[in-house]
């Protein structure tokens, strides 16, 4: 079981609200507390970005791709867009700090998420860094790396597997719900929950406007799920 003052209690859980109204930094401070939780927080960097925090190894990963879709920055500023795009870091080639990725002290709390992204332009990129152009998908005016949505997926399915208190995923969007993003390794992992499969207490971010597609994607992958399976909402303090 969880350790910490506050207890989850329930099987399945949902954290929910509007965007950017705190969601995973919520859920982050009770995570520091905890030491057994596997899955992923999505965080935002220094510089707004997203980054994708593996709790299991407390090492943070690329995720969101500096600069709006192409097709809606070509309708306005054909011309200027790649001179106004940070550059992408070599698949950031490690130019971070060498203790950011490390695993940190297990007494410590989440570490600070950094950005990935240096301030040149694509001007100036170097012929590694081409690679991550195709690396992406778009939602929205966001792009994200595709590669780390591989990723995200690689570690659900291994919490699966191992013993784990707590089971994160941060988040499940409108990708999911067309079976995108994280949505292959997310049914999987729902299933397990909805059959009372899963030994470790599961923890889904969802904001406020997709809940009730997310209930209603729950039910149609387990229509026949007990009461006590189901997914309910958790209130964390503050």
């Amino acid at each position: 079981m969880c350790k910490g003052k506050f207890l989850m209690t329930n099987p399945f859980n949902i954290i929910t609200g509007p965007v950017r109204s705190g969601k995973t930094t919520r859920l982050s401070k009770w995570l520091s507390q905890h030491r057994q939780a596997g899955g992923f927080l999505t965080p935002d960097g220094d510089d707004g970005l997203r980054l994708l925090f593996d709790l299991q190894e407390t090492k943070y990963h690329p995720f969101e791709v500096p600069g709006v879709s192409l097709k809606y920055s070509f309708k306005k500023e054909p011309r200027s867009y790649f001179s106004r795009i940070p550059l992408l870091d070599t698949f950031l080639k490690k130019k971070y700090p060498k203790n950011q990725n490390e695993p940190t002290n297990p007494n410590a709390s989440i570490p600070r998420a950094r950005s990935f992204y240096p301030s040149r332009t694509f001007s100036d990129k170097r012929p590694e860094e081409k690679k991550i152009e195709n690396d992406f998908i778009e939602i929205g005016r966001f792009r994200f790396l595709k590669s780390t949505f591989d990723h995200g997926n690689l570690l659900l399915e291994q919490a699966l597997t191992k013993d784990f208190d707590c089971i994160v995923v941060d988040e499940w969007g409108k990708l999911e719900k067309k079976g995108e993003g994280f949505g292959e390794a997310c049914e999987a992992l729902f299933n397990a929950a909805l059959a009372g499969k899963l030994k470790a207490k599961l923890v889904v971010i969802v904001r406020d406007t997709l809940l009730d597609d997310f209930m209603a994607y729950c039910h149609d992958l387990n229509p026949n799920a007990e009461a006590a399976y189901l997914p309910k909402i958790l209130a964390l303090p503050d």
